[in-house]
């Protein structure tokens, strides 16, 4: 994984992340500024080395990738897939009652385009079903 393409945006996340920490951390030494009793600060901010941020990007990317190959993570991307094909479906649908409202002879075009793009998304919508179920027989399986 030494040039996965979503490492860099993993390390912009973890300099955000690091940015957060400072800010908290200023936080927390403000509130213990004037009278305060000894040692109850916090401790001086130790900030992390370019190679620190870089090893815990990193890290969080393989458990993402990790989830994402488990029958869980397989699972649910199957059951976005297929919202989004039923999303897509749902939109061909209502261009279609907009087309006959037009009129069947003016619309036939957006019609034909409609149900082109309805009977595509209910194979990709069936697709997503098969691919959640091969999921779960991995869970099964495993």
């Amino acid at each position: 994984m030494s040039s996965h393409p979503d490492l860099p945006s993993f390390i912009t996340q973890e300099l955000a992340f690091e940015g957060a920490r400072v800010d908290a951390h200023a936080r927390e030494a403000a509130r213990s500024r004037g009278v305060a009793w000894s040692g109850l600060g916090p401790e001086p901010w130790r900030p992390r080395s370019a190679a620190q941020v870089e090893a815990s990007a990193r890290a969080r990317l393989e458990r993402l990738q990790a989830w994402r190959a488990s029958a869980a993570g397989r699972f649910l991307a199957a059951v976005a897939s297929a919202q989004r094909a039923a999303e897509t479906a749902h939109v061909a649908g209502e261009a279609a009652r907009a087309a006959v409202a037009r009129g069947m002879d003016h619309g036939a075009n957006s019609c034909r385009q409609a149900a082109d793009a309805l009977e595509a998304e209910g194979r990709a919508l069936l697709a997503a079903a098969r691919a959640a179920r091969r999921a779960l027989a991995l869970r099964d399986a495993g």
